[in-house]
């Protein structure tokens, strides 16, 4: 008769392999590199995972945990705001978690997830930005439906912005892009002219 993984070890082992994948990007996700990185062996995270997929299936889903809340504490911590103080929050978040975050983007591009099933996940992770960024719009008096689509354009330049961090020289650049600069300034002046 087959063991049955330790789930409290599990649990243990998916902590930290998701800090390790979050911390050292995608390439961590091969089976050796990662098993040294938390030190043990590419046999017992099989043990525990059942297969190199669930696993990273399971490191995305805590990943995108730990983003969700983070996100959420972030935005609990100026509420209320004006949506420019908003953006500005989510796109500090982003910035000081730039590894991680572009965890999702990367992992897209080498194909670990298939795109319909990382879009899945994504959605959970910016269903909360999208939300905080559209209420504060209409809590500032902006029409509904012109507060949602703001907010899914704004996720649109975010993610693009995400990418675009990825691609400095050591990530490092915290700095809003033109972009949100720009999106800051739009949010600050359709708030005021309501």
């Amino acid at each position: 008769m087959a063991r049955t993984p330790d789930l409290e070890r599990k649990q243990d082992l998916l902590d930290d392999v998701t800090n390790y994948v979050r911390s050292n990007g995608v390439s961590a996700l091969s089976l050796r590199p990662l098993a040294k990185g938390v030190s043990t062996s590419p046999r017992n995270l099989l043990y525990h995972f059942g297969s190199s997929s669930e696993m990273i299936g399971s490191i995305i889903d805590r990943s995108l945990q730990i983003d969700c809340l983070g996100v959420e504490k972030a935005l609990d911590d100026i509420h209320p705001a004006a949506p420019s103080k908003v953006l500005l929050t989510i796109w500090n978040y982003i910035a000081s978690h730039h590894n991680a975050i572009r965890l999702y983007v990367d992992i897209s591009s080498v194909g670990q997830a298939t795109l319909n099933e990382l879009e899945d996940r994504i959605e959970q992770l910016t269903k909360s930005w999208r939300d905080a960024i559209s209420n504060s719009m209409i809590a500032n008096g902006t029409v509904e439906s012109d507060a949602r689509e703001f907010a899914d354009l704004t996720l649109s330049t975010l993610w693009g912005s995400i990418v675009n961090l990825g691609s400095s020289a050591d990530g490092s650049d915290s700095a809003e892009p033109p972009a949100i600069s720009r999106l800051m300034r739009i949010l600050d002046s359709q708030t005021s002219r309501t």
